[in-house]
């Protein structure tokens, strides 16, 4: 059977994508997911976080606020819309976040899970996507016009760790998961600076109530960075400063990257306020508070029986720490699977040996004109800059895909997305 388009990988831009499609054109499209069911960072679904982004970031507004797969629809639907208007936040707690992506997942049909893509070729009509079907064992062909790649990202981890320690030293995403092991050990270390260390770090001063462990933060930040939420900020996650930073050239948006440091990687003000209200009340009736954030603090390796070795970074001298579980919240890196690196690298353009380079609409640029479109939605910094990443342009670049695959504008794009002037070709 062939396809018009085929998804590979169910994020919430991919579901955001399924879910327009079925709502606007008829497009045969099938998505696939490897695994079991829709899962959104389980991992990281502490109590009483919410997500870095208002709710209207959801998966569909921004395209079209009359969608049946809108958040506030959602509310409506499962009772909770007086709760929320009376909740009076603009941010959403991030688990109900993930129940809204399973709302929106369960209404799709278009959704295949145990699925994984294990190759897509070229042909002259289109992709061959191969599928291997994980509870029968059996690999199927799919054929489809245009593919859309969004297979995510995957956790970054800085040094070498073994695989026999994995109970005790693991990324951030599996956080849940070895909690219930680790706050009974004597000591644990956190690593990393964002959003992700200080949560997991507020999380586990609230268990030092019921356990004796010593809690250690590591970040090689020189300070604990807010989250810059400035209106005029926040104008850099528009579409309009998308369009400006893509038609940089690639030497300067590759150091342009650096200026969205503290947009991405900051803490939201309220966790880091509530851990230092905790330090303190444990400072009233307690000479050990049982944990510590050391910054400048490099991690360099870790060896057996778990010692860490560290390097403060402006002072330039090394230190070991010996600990019982380290928590790697390092950040993450594109997940792209071998084969598109196998079979695509010799037919597309490339910035520079490892970055490739996308069309405005988040399509691959290949060497020869065809008709069959290979969008990717993953590893888009260096070429839409760091903010066309965010839940906030999910929607966006989803509305670019979809006017490419049905040739026509389904979705206007607003001019004027931004106050300030980025270019000097957007003259009033």
């Amino acid at each position: 059977m062939k396809y018009d388009v085929i998804g590979i990988g169910l994020g919430p831009t991919n579901l955001g994508l399924a879910a327009l499609l079925e709502e606007v054109s008829s497009t045969k499209a099938l998505f696939f997911e490897e695994k079991e069911s829709f899962v959104w960072h389980p991992g990281l679904l502490l109590e009483e976080t919410t997500l870095q982004v208002p709710f209207m970031a959801d998966l569909a507004t921004m395209a079209n606020p009359k969608s049946e797969f809108t958040f506030l629809n959602y509310l409506h639907e499962t009772g909770k819309l007086y709760l929320f208007f009376s909740y009076n936040e603009f941010t959403i707690p991030r688990t109900e976040y993930n129940h809204y992506l399973n709302w929106v997942a369960n209404k799709l049909t278009t959704l295949q899970f145990n699925s994984r893509v294990v190759n897509v070729q070229l042909e002259e009509t289109g992709y061959k996507v191969s599928v291997l079907d994980k509870k029968t064992g059996k690999e199927k062909q799919y054929f489809s016009k245009h593919v859309v790649l969004g297979t995510g990202q995957r956790p970054s981890i800085p040094v070498p760790v073994k695989e026999l320690w994995g109970n005790r030293v693991f990324p951030a995403l599996q956080y849940t998961f070895k909690k219930e092991e680790i706050v009974k050990l004597d000591h644990i270390t956190i690593v990393g600076s964002g959003q992700s260390a200080a949560e997991i770090f507020l999380d586990l001063l609230e268990e030092q109530k019921y356990h004796n462990y010593e809690l250690e933060w590591l970040t090689r930040s020189p300070a604990l960075r807010e989250l810059e939420t400035t209106k005029f900020r926040l104008e850099m996650f528009t579409p309009s400063y998308v369009d400006y930073f893509q038609n940089l050239s690639f030497e300067k948006r590759e150091k342009g990257l650096s200026y969205f440091y503290q947009l991405r990687n900051g803490i939201n003000p309220e966790t880091l306020d509530a851990i230092y209200k905790k330090l303190y009340h444990r400072s009233v009736n307690f000479t050990d508070l049982r944990a510590s954030i050391r910054l400048h603090s490099e991690l360099e390796s870790i060896e057996d029986g778990f010692i860490v070795n560290a390097k403060h970074l402006e002072e330039e001298k090394e230190f070991q720490l010996k600990t019982d579980a380290v928590i790697l919240a390092t950040g993450v890196k594109a997940n792209i699977p071998d084969w598109f690196y196998q079979n695509f690298s010799p037919l597309i353009n490339w910035e520079n040996e490892q970055h490739f380079k996308l069309n405005h609409d988040f399509s691959l640029s290949f060497t020869h004109d065809h008709p069959h479109h290979f969008f990717v939605l993953t590893d888009l910094d260096y070429s839409h800059g760091t903010a066309s990443t965010n839940l906030k342009l999910s929607v966006f670049r989803n509305q670019l895909i979809i006017n490419t695959l049905l040739e026509k504008d389904v979705f206007k794009i607003e001019e004027k997305t931004a106050f300030q002037l980025f270019s000097s070709h957007s003259i009033r």
